[in-house]
């Protein structure tokens, strides 16, 4: 009853999650708009990102929302791996239940499905190992892909002498959240809405299901970057909401901190990297997701993207921010009302025409086959659509939909058909029911040539897509943004 009762209050709670988060000039936070505006600017032009959504906050203030379209700060985004800092805060509510405690050994919650001879550095494996990343066992990042049985996999794996070295692995996540729900009962997400999000007015969360049934943990947690903001501020708050402390602040201090040096001579804490700058840590996800909090400016970065780097040069854009904050207010004036304008104009950019749509093109009104590709595509059918251009999409798995691209602007639809997605485990997608929304346009840069761009606007993956003709026969070149490169896929006239 209990559990019906919060999701039947979760059902009232607006979807955009922002109603207390006030938004005020930075300048009345010490912070210059200007520096503010040149950090958006530096992010719309980098080479290797494509920044969807920046939310800063200062004082527990919004000082800046950034989205360029077709995105929105209110859009749910795929967090990859910024979703182990949300299991860290899951396990912290169990040890703090005391359900759960530090050296707990991990082989007495799953004794069904342990090996036949279970060597002494599995029967040592704790909570803390994994928390740490030091299982000790080497990371497999396909066996979510070709197995039904996670944990019974896993557990059979080779095991060196746990809490040594760290190697990265988002399966241990996986594992704590399974944890989690072997000693509370309830999934990680259930437990956190309940604890967490309740509190905080975060009402879009979703998370993946494995096979098995417990959320992935490492992964597949999707939110607002609204919502990430939410989240980092709780974390600054040393876990305390609008007076009630709704996580242990020791806990959130020993998240934070330094608990093993990782490969590069770095820090890893519980689920949580410290950074390079002065007190900082964030949640850092695959491809550029962040929650960075920086205690000593009181300040949070949430951010999300399609990066093919490795995010050092984007951070070092949020310490170069940081740097110029300070603590007395600024005076208002035009720099105020210039960022203003500029986080309503920001666009990804869209596709140009140079010419009108070709009275005969091979590539119109009929179907187009297409070998293996990143988009997952079987085929595509194109129309013109008056000013726009409609998109008919077959996927490898057989569903079909339907996509409006706009002429130099983008369209956008809501579909049910899952994404294309670089995490291949089996049951992807299971756990998410919001759908998700496809937005494309379109430009003609000869009568041979047509440009096409998708993106999904609440995920993460894009596409563009340069169809050229010679007669009858088609060249296809596509470029993911989580990819620097082109690749050429063969694409061909469906014959009758």
């Amino acid at each position: 009853m209990k559990k019906l009762c919060i999701l039947f209050l979760l059902s009232f709670i607006p979807y955009w999650t922002s109603a207390e988060l006030k938004r005020v000039s930075p300048e009345s936070q010490g912070v210059d708009s200007k520096e503010i505006l040149a950090y958006y600017e530096a992010m719309m032009n980098l080479q290797k990102s494509e920044a969807h959504q920046i939310v800063i906050l200062r004082h527990g203030n919004i000082i800046g929302e950034f989205a360029p379209q077709p995105f929105a700060v209110s859009n749910q985004h795929t967090l990859y791996s910024v979703s182990k800092t949300f299991v860290g805060i899951a396990v912290g509510l169990a040890i703090e239940d005391g359900k759960l405690q530090l050296e707990d050994k991990v082989i007495r919650f799953f004794p069904q499905l342990l090996p036949d001879s279970v060597s002494e550095n599995l029967k040592a494996l704790s909570i803390k190992h994994l928390l740490t990343m030091s299982s000790g066992i080497r990371p497999d990042w396909v066996m979510r892909n070709n197995h039904n049985d996670w944990i019974r996999y896993f557990l059979k794996k080779k095991i060196q002498t746990p809490g040594v070295d760290f190697k990265y692995d988002s399966m241990v996540s996986y594992l704590l959240s399974a944890i989690v729900q072997e000693v509370t009962g309830k999934k990680v997400i259930d437990l956190l809405n309940e604890r967490i999000f309740l509190p905080l007015q975060i009402a879009d969360a979703e998370w993946e299901e494995s096979p098995e049934g417990y959320n992935t943990g490492g992964w597949g947690l999707r939110l607002s970057a609204l919502s990430m903001a939410k989240f980092g501020q709780l974390l600054l708050n040393q876990g305390k909401w609008e007076g009630e402390q709704l996580v242990s602040a020791q806990w959130i201090k020993e998240m934070t901190k330094k608990q093993i040096e990782t490969e590069q001579k770095g820090a890893y804490g519980y689920q949580t990297w410290p950074c390079n700058y002065p007190n900082a840590y964030r949640a850092d996800g695959a491809y550029g997701q962040y929650i960075i909090v920086a205690p000593n400016e009181d300040m949070v970065f949430a951010i999300t993207q399609a990066n093919v780097g490795n995010g050092v040069y984007e951070r070092n854009l949020v310490w170069n921010l940081l740097k110029t904050v300070t603590d007395i207010p600024l005076k208002e004036g035009k720099a105020f009302e210039d960022l203003q304008q500029a986080e309503k104009r920001y666009m990804i950019p869209t596709e140009k025409c140079s010419i009108p749509t070709p009275v005969y093109s091979p590539l119109l009104g009929k179907t187009i086959q297409i070998d293996k590709n990143p988009m997952e595509w079987k085929s595509v059918r194109l129309n013109p659509d008056g000013e726009g251009l409609s998109i008919s999409i077959t996927t490898n798995t057989g569903e079909t939909y339907n996509v409006k691209a706009g002429r130099e602007h983008w369209e956008s639809v809501q579909t049910s058909v899952c994404p294309p997605y670089t995490i291949k485990a089996v049951n992807r997608f299971k756990g998410l029911k919001n759908g998700f929304s496809v937005a494309s346009c379109y430009g003609w840069e000869d009568e041979n040539t047509l440009n096409i761009h998708i993106l999904y606007s609440n995920w993460i993956s894009g596409y563009q897509l340069k169809f050229k003709t010679n007669g009858d026969t088609i060249s296809l070149a596509v470029k993911e943004n989580t990819n620097k490169n082109s690749i050429m896929v063969k694409a061909y006239i469906e014959k009758k």
